[in-house]
């Protein structure tokens, strides 16, 4: 992941406002100070998938509290080809992008190496994870919807809660990967429409799955 760096179009600085606004709403948000986004950004380089691509450019990053839970949220856009019909016969690519969320947040146990992603999803696993997947025969839908890997089956197993396993999968298309304590989502598809985070609650959720 990159740290935008040009100037931020009317368009996205709206969207942004909007989201922050929601958030302020439900929970204590403060906006990280430049030192902070810099740490965050190499925080995220030592995760595997999408999340730390080049492709997508961190925006910007807020703290968000309630009840003794600490959230990071970070905007970011994700850029991608297009390709598109110019006249006749002629295709032009272009590149466009979409804006994301993606949320940090700390676990209260050490799980080591764990990816959780869509079945269909097919990025590039490194040598650290077990080449097999693990089952939760307990959560059928969060099987079904999910494909788990591990640098440690048993660890995982034991220290991945059922109502953490219930949660996501009530929800598609998304992106857990964790590092040891630290938890990292991201949805894949973009922010919606009325620019209020759904990421946020969400990871809220997740975390209290641990009940401490």
């Amino acid at each position: 992941m990159r740290r935008w760096t040009s100037h931020l179009d009317a368009y996205t600085s709206e969207r942004i406002d909007r989201c922050v606004a929601g958030l302020r709403g439900r929970f204590g948000v403060e906006q990280l100070r430049d030192f902070e986004v810099q740490d965050l950004v190499q925080r995220l380089a030592s995760f595997q998938t999408t999340i730390s691509t080049d492709d997508t450019v961190l925006i910007d990053a807020y703290h968000l509290t309630e009840k003794g839970i600490d959230v990071t949220l970070a905007l970011f856009e994700h850029q991608f080809a297009q390709r598109r019909k110019v006249t006749r016969g002629h295709m032009e690519t272009q590149v466009a992008s979409a804006l994301h969320e993606m949320a940090l947040v700390d676990l209260p146990v050490d799980l080591g190496r764990v990816l959780i992603r869509p079945e269909s999803l097919g990025d590039k696993v490194s040598e650290w994870f077990a080449k097999r997947e693990i089952d939760f025969e307990d959560h059928p839908t969060f099987s079904r919807r999910y494909y788990v890997l591990a640098d440690d089956d048993g660890r995982a197993r034991r220290g991945l809660p059922g109502p953490f396993l219930q949660k996501v999968g009530e929800v598609e298309r998304m992106v857990i990967e964790i590092n040891g304590r630290v938890l990292a989502a991201m949805k894949l598809r973009p922010m919606a429409d009325d620019d209020q985070s759904a990421l946020a609650p969400l990871t809220f959720d997740l975390r209290r799955a641990w009940g401490r």
